[in-house]
């Protein structure tokens, strides 16, 4: 038990020392990740609708990372688990703000194939572009109608509708639709039939489907392998801490035990991406 506790405190001196040591690389580091996750946060948040500049968003960050320092303090009564905790928070904003914003994109990609077919359909009906636009905002859900709602207020406010799709196009990163809005602000200027253009764009789409359905299906395997292998090490310690808690007591109340739960993460992470390196095919 001494030995422990002498090798606890000279690992814990030599962090000290280094810290002191590093104290303005990592203040330097934590402003660039800052930066970072502000900008971050600014772009994924605007392409939600949610208009956030990079002041509200860095005040956000620091007040999540307090928070989180608090609430580890607050649960376990060490610092040490509070600046995990703190890190663990301030970790947390990019990937959920890059989740939301693919959830809002696989929607918008999912509504686009009934989008198209319902703007060709007004264009047969004899409405005009615009007419059908608003056909669209009134029958389809969001994030669809939301966005095509934008580009007609954007039109009532003085831009022209051509302007406004372009927009749209830069907020939404999509080959569809970027195939969409270059059609149709072509077939404005130079004249054509726009129903046959909207035909060809909706059986793309559809191919495409298709091909993402089949490939879905490959790769459904290995990301439940991946997410089982990313798991395992977490459950099996919970496991083992309801079973045995004085067992598991030195990995939360150790320097070593913090080191091997941070090495520990690193490696999982690094799995993680690894596995999803390889499951993820582009179509």
């Amino acid at each position: 038990m001494t030995g422990t506790f002498i090798v606890s405190g000279i690992v814990g001196l030599l962090f000290m020392i280094a810290g002191w040591l590093l104290a303005d690389d990592v203040v330097r580091l934590y402003r660039r990740y800052e930066e970072w996750v502000t900008s971050e946060l600014e772009v994924n948040l605007g392409f939600m609708g949610w208009r956030v500049d990079k002041a509200r968003a860095t005040k956000m960050l620091r007040w999540t990372v307090a928070g989180g320092f608090l609430v580890g303090v607050l649960i376990s009564w060490s610092p040490m688990v509070g600046v995990y905790a703190g890190l663990l928070f301030g970790a947390l904003p990019v990937p959920l703000v890059r989740y939301l914003r693919s959830r809002r994109w696989q929607a918008f990609d999912e509504q686009l194939l009934d989008a198209v077919t319902l703007l060709r359909n007004g264009l047969k009906s004899g409405l005009a572009l615009p007419q059908s636009m608003e056909l669209l905002v009134r029958e389809m859900h969001s994030p669809m109608n939301e966005e095509f709602d934008q580009v007609l207020k954007e039109v009532q406010m003085g831009r022209t509708l051509d302007e406004a799709l372009i927009a749209l196009n830069e907020r939404i990163v999509h080959p569809e639709l970027d195939l969409l809005v270059s059609s149709i602000v072509t077939l404005r200027r130079t004249g054509g039939n726009m129903t046959e253009t909207f035909e060809l764009i909706t059986d793309t789409i559809q191919q495409r489907v298709r091909v993402e359905g089949k490939i879905r299906a490959l790769t459904a395997q290995g990301m439940t392998q991946a997410y089982i292998l990313v798991s395992m090490p977490y459950i099996l310690g919970l496991v083992v801490y309801l079973m045995d808690p004085s067992y598991m007591q030195p990995m939360f109340e150790t320097v070593v035990g913090w080191l091997l739960l941070t090495l520990m993460t690193a490696m999982v992470m690094v799995a993680w991406f690894v596995i999803k390196q390889i499951v993820t095919i582009e179509v």
